[in-house]
């Protein structure tokens, strides 16, 4: 078979140019790249981030060629092996949001960071979405106020997005409530395929999603819900499939921040350790995959006098720590001394 292998018979869409832009790549002629397209393959970045494998099993093309394709995107993208030092420049220049506290932004190093999944885990009440809703309201804000001139785009799987909070945070944030609004991409997921589907969609066609609505911020509230609840996942002898699911959705979270330096956060529940007899026996629900995929995870809980307790729990390179934080009708703010 040709370099462009099974290129012939294949009708191209006139003038897309996705399909040229596809073409650039080695050995991709018209019907490889439709091919490529057909299966949501539609950037460099989709492909970059795909295995040969995977690829291969979708398209129908030769593992040597998926091979050649991904390494060929990967070069377009200039993603190359690089020293520690220019590595420390990259992560030093990363943006960040502000969570609207000085103290939890101090414990974050700065605040909620870019290409990084960050982590909040508490039981109910403890201000998880309250903190999702205060991101998403100033990731808008300009980069000299602690935003990043950017919009969010939140994936909500127990309906705990409120449009009249929203507004309220928004406008004590010096925006228009109406605007920001209208800036905000809200996606009600429905099961667990329905949420991993939605964060697959945003992954593989960036030009659609994260480009066209200047995403910079993705919220996952919360990434477990359907994955507890779901009967296809009841019962001991479905956790490991359960387990393997959110391993890949956790994956591809991390990609989606690494390969578009956007923030990716995710809220997610707790569960009890019947194990632990003293201190705190609450845990991040999720196992060992969630204790392992994001960069940082913070627990929060409640304190006295309505403030909340910000514990950062892991992080890569951050110390572990707490800050206190309260919740006001303007959002999220350091308690008043």
């Amino acid at each position: 078979m040709s370099e462009n292998e099974g290129d012939e018979g294949i009708e191209v869409p006139e003038d897309s140019p996705i399909i040229k832009k596809l073409m650039e790549l080695d050995g991709v002629g018209e019907a490889t790249a439709l091919r490529l397209y057909e299966n949501d393959y539609t950037s460099y970045e989709s492909l970059s981030i795909a295995s040969a494998e995977e690829l291969s099993a979708a398209t129908g093309l030769s593992v040597a060629m998926c091979h050649k394709i991904i390494n060929s995107a990967r070069e377009k993208l200039n993603i190359q092996i690089i020293t520690a030092d220019d590595l420390e420049k990259m992560v030093q220049n990363r943006g960040k949001i502000t969570t609207g506290s000085s103290a939890l932004d101090d414990l974050l190093g700065g605040g909620v960071p870019v290409g990084e999944v960050t982590e909040f885990y508490g039981e109910g009440g403890s201000g998880k979405t309250q903190l999702a809703i205060q991101l998403a309201v100033n990731v808008m804000l300009p980069k000299e106020k602690g935003g990043l001139d950017g919009n969010p785009f939140i994936i909500d799987s127990e309906k705990t997005f409120n449009p009249k909070r929203f507004r309220e945070v928004a406008a004590a944030a010096g925006l228009d409530p109406d605007e920001a609004l209208k800036r905000t991409r809200v996606y009600v997921a429905r099961a667990t395929d329905d949420q991993m589907a939605t964060v697959e969609k945003i992954l593989m066609d960036p030009d659609n999603t994260i480009k066209a609505w200047n995403t910079k911020l993705v919220v996952v509230d919360s990434v477990i819900g359907f994955f507890r609840s779901s009967k296809q996942f009841q019962g001991r002898e479905h956790l490991a499939d359960r387990q393997q699911k959110l391993n890949r959705h956790l994956h591809d979270l991390t990609n989606l921040a690494d390969v578009y330096n956007i923030a990716v956060v995710v809220t997610n529940q707790i569960m009890s350790r019947p194990d632990v007899f003293f201190g705190n026996p609450n845990t991040s629900a999720g196992g060992n995959i969630m204790m392992h995929g994001p960069n940082n995870r913070i627990n929060l809980r409640r304190s006295k006098g309505g403030l909340r307790i910000a514990h950062l729990v892991d992080s890569s390179y951050l110390p572990e720590g707490e800050a206190v934080f309260e919740i006001t009708p303007q959002g999220i703010r350091d308690p008043k001394k």
